[in-house]
């Protein structure tokens, strides 16, 4: 089950993105420790290209990663939240998009919760 404060944390970096269509937030966590967060944006990055569809957009996942202050062998085993809310502020499909479940994959990140299209959160195992 997840943690209230991870689930806010998550709705807050959602409230940041400048996007007017949808607004994704991500947080990575283990147990109940925040790691990292961030939202979907546009600005370049030094995400590897092969884990980046357009060079100048952010992805909430991969700004979550940029925005770590530890490094990423530290998210090993760790798991992250993905939310997404539409035009009428709804909860939305937040499934990563292979570009981002490469990344989380590639750094060692074990368990991705994100909204469906019903407004719930999904758990799905990553490694």
């Amino acid at each position: 089950m997840l943690k209230t404060g991870i689930i806010k944390q998550c709705f807050r970096e959602m409230e940041k993105s400048p996007n007017s269509r949808y607004k994704m937030g991500a947080v990575i966590f283990k147990g109940s420790r925040i790691l990292s967060s961030g939202f979907n944006e546009f600005r370049a990055s030094k995400i590897l290209p092969q884990h980046k569809r357009f060079i100048h957009t952010l992805h909430a996942e991969q700004a979550a990663l940029v925005n770590a202050r530890t490094n990423w062998t530290n998210f090993k085993n760790c798991s992250i939240l993905v939310m997404r809310t539409n035009m009428s502020g709804n909860l939305s499909l937040a499934y990563p998009c292979k570009y981002c479940k490469s990344s989380l994959q590639h750094i060692g990140i074990k368990w991705v919760y994100f909204s469906d299209r019903k407004g719930q959160i999904v758990k799905e195992k990553l490694c």
